[in-house]
């Protein structure tokens, strides 16, 4: 699946309500940065003939990456310690 500006645009609020939740206490910028990587993933290895909707799809790729960062500022804050 190509990544076009209208399907970025609209993945970009599904990212944003997906990073509020994590954004308390984290840099927001960093992490729908993550998320936004985690949209470039899915659109790579989405299959239109599956039945399930891109969405839908993204969803769990944008999690993952939310969470990949957010592990690694962790690992990173235990090297210091």
């Amino acid at each position: 699946m190509i990544l076009t500006n209208e399907l970025a645009v609209e993945m970009e609020t599904k990212v944003s309500f997906i990073v509020n939740k994590y954004a308390s206490s984290y840099n927001r910028e960093d992490l729908m940065q993550a998320g936004k990587m985690g949209v470039i993933k899915a659109a790579n290895n989405f299959d239109p003939t599956l039945g399930i909707k891109f969405s839908t799809f993204c969803e769990k790729y944008i999690l993952a990456m939310c969470f990949m960062y957010l592990l690694s500022l962790k690992a990173n804050m235990l090297q210091i310690f």
